[in-house]
């Protein structure tokens, strides 16, 4: 016989997450408190097994003649894991910073001419090809049934979560056929290179996840871990070409501490080591 009722059916997690490192934090005044945004993210891909696991010390102090009344945690801290189904270098250098060497063999300078037919840009346009070292693409021309567009006043060149990306202004006028053209030097390989050892480098992370609820919104819920280093190592496991799953995982394995600029701050503290949030039209559902 059931003893109780689920009371709030879209506070269910269900599947996985998107875990994503964030090479800024940056502190912010909102509602007259502080607290921080992360931003400049990098996706680590599909993966799976992915996990975030409390560990911290018990405050036990004893006395002699009578009770205590203290007791709580000290030495916070969170393991997150998972293993990834992506071995791509130039993400690896990113997760593995200050313990390996990551660089690119590129290619001879070489230039694109890209097309958009009428209609098509929808505002943006992602370049096709990109420099090995992630730097903007260079002599950029783009022009529209012969006329040169100019930067600035008709569009505008940003990276956008590690893509460059045009982006055009009103003065655009996506009813005429737009022409590209660009010079990169493309990477013809990568190389991981490891020395005696490393000092690991700090950087955040943020684990998303979605669902639907049952009204079909969307339900996000996110967490956000501010200060974390690589503790894990790379371990290379291969897989049987006969195995049906043959792909290798790629094992992660970060430790989150709270983040030393922010233990003395009254307001920065109360989250400087981990931050859930969830929104949608039916979080109260």
């Amino acid at each position: 016989m059931d003893q109780s009722t689920m009371r709030h059916p879209n506070s269910a997690v269900l599947g996985s997450v998107k875990i994503e490192i964030a090479e800024t934090v940056r502190f912010i005044e909102e509602d007259g408190k502080y607290t921080f945004v992360l931003e400049d993210f990098t996706d680590l891909g599909l993966g799976r097994g992915f996990s975030a696991t409390p560990n911290s010390t018990n405050i036990e102090i004893q006395a002699d003649n009578g009770t205590v009344p203290l007791t709580g945690k000290t030495n916070v801290s969170y393991s997150i894991a998972g293993n990834l189904l992506e071995r791509h270098l130039p993400t690896l250098s990113k997760i593995l910073k200050g313990q390996v060497h990551v660089f690119p063999i590129t290619e001879a300078a070489k230039t694109y001419t890209e097309t958009a037919g009428p209609g098509t840009l929808e505002g943006y346009w992602i370049f096709g090809a990109w420099n090995a070292d992630g730097s903007m693409p260079t002599n950029i021309t783009i022009s529209q049934e012969g006329v040169d567009l100019v930067l600035g006043t008709d569009y505008l060149v940003e990276d956008i979560n590690d893509l460059w990306t045009v982006i055009f202004l009103n003065s655009i006028d996506d009813s005429k056929e737009t022409t590209i053209t660009y010079t990169v030097k493309s990477a013809k390989s990568w190389r991981l290179t490891r020395g005696s050892g490393g000092v690991s480098s700090h950087y955040a992370l943020r684990l998303t996840n979605k669902r639907e609820a049952d009204d079909g919104s969307i339900i996000t819920r996110v967490w956000e871990f501010p200060y974390v280093a690589f503790e894990g190592e790379q371990n290379l496991s291969f897989k049987s070409s006969n195995d049906s799953d043959s792909v290798m995982e790629v094992p992660i394995s970060f430790k989150a501490t709270p983040h030393p600029d922010m233990v003395n701050d009254e307001d920065l503290a109360k989250e400087c080591l981990m931050r859930e949030t969830v929104s949608g039209n039916s979080i109260n559902g």
